[in-house]
Parts: C-alpha cells; structure tokens; sequence
C-alpha cells in the first residue's frame, strides 16, 4: 500500500503538532515516512518566500518555503527512491 506526505507550509512555527502549526517533530515525521517508501507531495520549488514586517518599512526578509523543505528531506530517501518526490 502507497503512503503520501502532502507537505504545505502555512502558518507560524509553535513548539508542538498539537498547537496547530508545525514544527522539528513534523518534520522529524515526515523523515521517518519516507525514509520507509511514502512519496512526498509539495506545492513548489521555491527555496524562499517573501516576507515583509511593517516595524522594518520596506524591508523584505526571505522565510523558508517548499523547496527548501523537499531539499532537505531528499536525502532520507532509500537510493534510488528520487521519483518518490512530486511538485505539485
């Protein structure tokens, strides 16, 4: 049987899964599933997404996004398992 991670990434960092937002053990999560054959799912290759705070002006500060996350996942895969990565 097929197991998929669908990795979106919204919202703020909180200190558990529990709290609503994600977090170490997330990802931690999502390590141990493909690291055991699932696919994993995200929205984009965007190593970075704009983020902007109005105490700084215009000032726009880059946060991590989705590409960076799937590249730091990648090498938990078993070799040879790099088609187990989807953008959607």
């Amino acid at each position: 049987e097929r197991v998929a991670v669908a990795f979106f990434l919204d919202g703020d960092v909180h200190t558990s899964i529990q709290e609503g937002g994600w977090n170490y053990d997330l990802i931690k999560q999502c390590a141990f599933l493909l690291g055991h054959g699932a696919d994993l799912i995200y929205t984009a290759d965007d190593p970075f997404n704009p983020s902007s705070n109005d105490r700084y002006g215009r000032m726009v500060f880059p946060l991590p996004g989705p590409g960076m996350f799937a590249s730091m996942l990648r090498p938990v895969l078993p070799l040879g398992n790099h088609d187990q990565f989807l953008c959607c």
